[in-house]
């Protein structure tokens, strides 16, 4: 205030030369500074006013998530929340690395690798952050509905009869996790999304060339002198000893030779 006193007291013509001055400089540079310090007051007076609002926001209950405790292989896990007032985001994970931003999402065709708990993050308007995780999520695995015989395969009206399978190779090839066996009637592929062995699931048949995710599988037969590839339908798979067994019920099937459509059953395991 004191040098603010005395510059209002410099005469005109003496003020000019001050003016362009490095006495003048560092009068206004020890101002300047006032205005930094002065600034940065402000700020901290606005942060802690910020997040004392946020404390209070933060005091609301959690969100209450809606699931159900048990899901068959292959169906659906639907994971549901009320609005919350003046959420600006939604952020969910899970199991096998899921995650998702929609308030209420649906995992498809899921397997016993989706199995667990789900964790929702919501963010509030203000920086505040609430949480809640949901029940554990059991995935159970169906019995196969037919019993075709270990090693077996039968494509229906035909021509080639019972397919007893002698050899069987399973393993990664490509993107890809094969079953492959084969018998003096015809043989049998089986070919899973992804690298990784198939756990215990119900894996939904997808079309030979068409898009497909994990927890798909393409089937295809070869008998009379055709393929036989199959379009739709299940195959159920079980994991015992550390060998895995497929097993598929009367899939649609359609020969890419004599354009005739029937079904086919069977079982390979791994030996």
């Amino acid at each position: 205030m004191n040098i603010l006193f005395t510059i209002k007291k410099i005469p005109h013509t003496i003020f000019k030369q001050l003016a362009s001055s490095n006495m003048y400089r560092v009068l206004y540079t020890g101002f300047e500074r006032q205005f930094i310090c002065m600034t940065v007051m402000v700020l901290f007076i606005s942060l802690f006013s910020s997040c004392s609002k946020n404390d209070v926001e933060c005091n609301s209950s959690p969100p209450v998530i809606t699931v159900a405790t048990s899901v068959e292989a292959g169906g659906n896990i639907e994971l549901k929340v009320e609005s919350i007032g003046f959420a600006e985001f939604y952020h969910w994970e899970g199991p096998d690395n899921f995650v998702s931003e929609d308030q209420n999402p649906i995992l498809t065709n899921v397997q016993p690798y989706n199995s667990g708990r789900y964790t929702l993050r919501v963010g509030v308007t203000g920086g505040c952050m609430v949480e809640a995780i949901s029940d554990s999520v059991i995935i159970t695995v169906p019995e196969a509905p037919c019993s075709p015989g270990t090693n077996q395969g039968l494509i229906s009206d035909a021509g080639a009869g019972s397919m007893s399978f002698y050899s069987v190779i399973c393993g990664t090839k490509g993107d890809s996790y094969f079953m492959t066996a084969n018998s003096s009637a015809g043989d049998l592929e089986l070919q899973f999304a992804g690298i990784d062995k198939p756990v215990d699931g119900l894996y939904s048949i997808q079309p030979l060339g068409g898009d497909w995710n994990q927890g798909d599988v393409r089937v295809r037969l070869v008998a009379s002198s055709s393929n036989w590839p199959s379009y739709s339908g299940n195959v159920y798979v079980k994991n015992s000893n550390n060998k895995i067994s497929a097993t598929f019920c009367d899939i649609p099937v359609t020969s890419q030779t004599y354009n005739f459509s029937t079904t086919a059953s069977g079982n390979v395991t791994e030996k």
